[in-house]
């Protein structure tokens, strides 16, 4: 009999994939982390963040339709689409292609949900916006598990902790000198 339901490291994988923001660059390292292999890590991941693309694409503006309706909606609505057009230069110059680059660079806040919202924002056609998405998405998933390995393995070195440590300190220290700087100037 099983006492308690357990969601294995797995499911998390697939579940942190579809999250806003966050998407597979939280998932993969989370799995990799968690000793899910990676080629699994990397197939739940590129499958859970692929799961909103067409709802995103073809309900996004209907939704909003309704919600805007909605002042705190409003609000919030307002608030992403001003933040979305603030990192819209690149998807704004090169079309579908700075869809795809915007999408596949690794960093949180650039994933399908934003691309998706800028799809929108600049009248994409919805096929030809999810061919730009899906490659940015499984781009951006080939970078997170590289560097998520690489940065595993680098932490089974303790040679190498403690070189990652120094160049922390150093880039600390050179980082606050030139604030002090900047605040005497």
């Amino acid at each position: 009999m099983i006492d308690k339901f357990q969601l294995g490291h797995e499911w998390l994988v697939l579940f942190f994939s579809m999250l806003p923001f966050f998407e597979l660059r939280l998932s993969i390292p989370y799995g990799i982390l968690n000793h899910v292999p990676w080629q699994t890590t990397f197939i739940l991941s590129i499958i859970g963040n692929f799961l909103p693309i067409i709802p995103l694409l073809f309900l996004l503006e209907k939704i909003l339709a309704l919600f805007i309706k909605i002042d705190i909606f409003n609000r919030m609505y307002n608030f992403i689409m001003r933040n979305t057009q603030k990192k819209s230069a690149l998807v704004k110059k090169y079309g579908l292609i700075g869809l795809y680059i915007f999408v596949s660079i690794p960093i949180p806040g650039s994933g399908i949900y934003t691309g998706s919202v800028l799809a929108l924002l600049f009248d994409m056609k919805k096929r030809d916006a999810f061919i730009a998405l899906s490659a940015g998405m499984v781009t951006a998933g080939v970078l997170v598990t590289l560097a998520t390995l690489g940065i595993v393995s680098v932490f089974d070195n303790p040679l190498a902790i403690f070189i990652v440590i120094l160049v922390i300190v150093f880039a600390y220290r050179r980082i606050q000198a030139r604030r002090i700087n900047k605040q005497a100037q």
